[in-house]
């Protein structure tokens, strides 16, 4: 199985780099971390962060033997931020 991981995130997951890069944003705009996580959560389709969780899961499922039928996908994990005509 040859597995091809392009990532291209207009969202964001919410990780512990993402949180300390998101404590520096806070106090250079002068908001606290939780204006800026509203902030963020703001810009996602779903009104929040993706946890890395949820991002495994996907990889997990599209690495696995239950996905031997799927030959080929893009799979868009970013909470409907990127809009999608299927």
């Amino acid at each position: 199985m040859i597995c091809l991981l392009r990532k291209r995130d207009p969202s964001a997951t919410h990780t512990e780099r993402l949180q300390q890069g998101m404590e520096v944003d806070a106090r250079i705009s002068g908001m606290t971390v939780e204006q800026a996580l509203a902030r963020a959560n703001a810009r996602t389709g779903l009104g929040r962060l993706a946890t890395p969780e949820e991002v495994a899961d996907a990889v997990l499922f599209l690495t696995s033997p239950r996905a031997s039928y799927i030959p080929g996908s893009i799979l868009s994990i970013d909470g409907a931020t990127t809009p999608m005509v299927v």
